[in-house]
């Protein structure tokens, strides 16, 4: 019954910890694609005002 309750917890803690990595990738991934969009963004309007 202990080690039944166990595993289970044990199981249940890993596909959370799988989760939360996972959320947290995506998320630093998300993060770094919006950098670069604003960055690649800002050199477009840097260009655009020093072309003016």
């Amino acid at each position: 019954m202990i080690t039944h309750i166990t595993i289970r917890t044990l199981v249940t803690l890993v596909l959370l910890s799988g989760l939360i990595m996972s959320s947290f990738q995506d998320f630093i991934l998300f993060v770094y694609d919006f950098v670069t969009i604003i960055s690649s963004l800002r050199d477009l309007l840097g260009v655009r005002f020093l072309t003016r």
